[in-house]
């Protein structure tokens, strides 16, 4: 017996491996971003150190995750019955992008996934660009990806996912909420201990 060899003309080039993202759209977006707001009142944006941004990231944001899940149930359970896996949110913070505003190239994990809503994307304002973890096998080149969205949006990627955003040089401030998930179980919104 002889080597097998494809002879129908298909297509030879397959993929190894992908890396799978989420684009979810916001139901009943205008109420949602409402209570978002109203309860993000409570945990001010600061621009601390090196960033290049403002967040309440490294501020005390108790009860913020306890009060945002029920707002994004809905979102969430569309996404644990696509994945069919159990998620918690262990973490939830906003960013603001001012005039001149950027975020560096980052991750959150090696495990779980990681969200991003637009909650104010003012036209002209920059998107997120997602960089794929190998360079282009032909010419050695890093390969970026951007997902096209509009206010209301949810973007899931692997937390392992280095992403960041340009610089906005409008007069309008961008500004979305994000949070990070790690499998577990039996309920998909258990609450995850924060490190």
């Amino acid at each position: 017996m002889g080597a097998t060899y494809w002879t129908n003309n298909e297509d030879l080039e397959k993929n190894l491996f992908t890396i799978p993202y989420w684009h979810i759209q916001t139901s009943a977006f205008s109420k949602k971003k409402e209570q978002i707001e109203k309860l993000l009142v409570g945990y001010p944006e600061n621009k601390l150190g090196l960033q290049e941004f403002y967040t309440n990231r490294q501020g005390q944001r108790v009860k913020l995750l306890e009060n945002f899940v029920p707002i994004v149930r809905e979102e969430i359970e569309l996404l644990t019955n696509d994945i069919q896996k159990d998620l918690a949110i262990t973490n939830v913070w906003s960013v603001s992008y001012q005039k001149g505003d950027y975020h560096s190239p980052h991750n959150h994990s090696g495990v779980g996934l990681s969200a991003i809503m637009y909650l104010d994307l003012p036209k002209g304002t920059p998107g997120t660009l997602f960089l794929q973890p190998w360079n282009d096998w032909h010419t050695d080149q890093s390969q970026y990806g951007e997902v096209i969205v509009e206010e209301g949006d949810i973007v899931v990627v692997p937390s392992f996912v280095v992403h960041y955003t340009k610089p906005n040089k409008t007069d309008d401030v961008k500004r979305i909420i994000a949070w990070d998930m790690k499998p577990v179980g039996p309920s998909p919104l258990t609450e995850y201990p924060m490190a």
